[in-house]
């Protein structure tokens, strides 16, 4: 009974020795598929971040590409308005040209028709100055 009790302990005994070994080999099986994930993650999550930044430099080029376009028609609007400026500091300038040569002309004719009255009233007066 001895033996027999010894027989079955070895049994058992290779038994668990048999599942001790099947766990740890699928310990080490799930070891290794976790650093593959794991690996394969980290490879996923890198190319991502390189894409991003990618991404981010070309969003900075163009950004920096319209800045200079804003730039540009800035300064063409810049340059337009003091051509008008200029344009109307010209007219402005004219207006008061007319302005005064209107003014001369009033004189003129202020002084003019001062003659023809004083034409009029003194001996020679043909009345002529003021019908025409």
């Amino acid at each position: 009974e001895f033996r027999l009790e010894a027989m079955r302990l070895e049994i058992v005994n290779a038994a668990a020795d048999q599942s001790a070994r099947a766990v740890e080999s699928r310990l080490v099986a799930m070891k290794v598929e976790m650093f593959a994930a794991a690996d394969s993650a980290a490879k996923a999550a890198t190319d991502k971040v390189e894409a991003m930044d990618e991404q981010w430099k070309e969003w900075c080029e163009q950004q920096q590409r319209w800045q200079q376009r804003v730039s540009v028609v800035e300064l063409g609007v810049e340059e337009q308005q003091q051509r008008w400026q200029q344009r109307l500091a010209a007219v402005d300038m004219g207006v008061e040209e007319l302005k005064e040569f209107g003014q001369a002309v009033a004189m003129k004719l202020l002084e003019l028709e001062g003659v023809c009255r004083g034409l009029r009233v003194g001996p020679n007066c043909s009345g002529k100055c003021l019908e025409g």
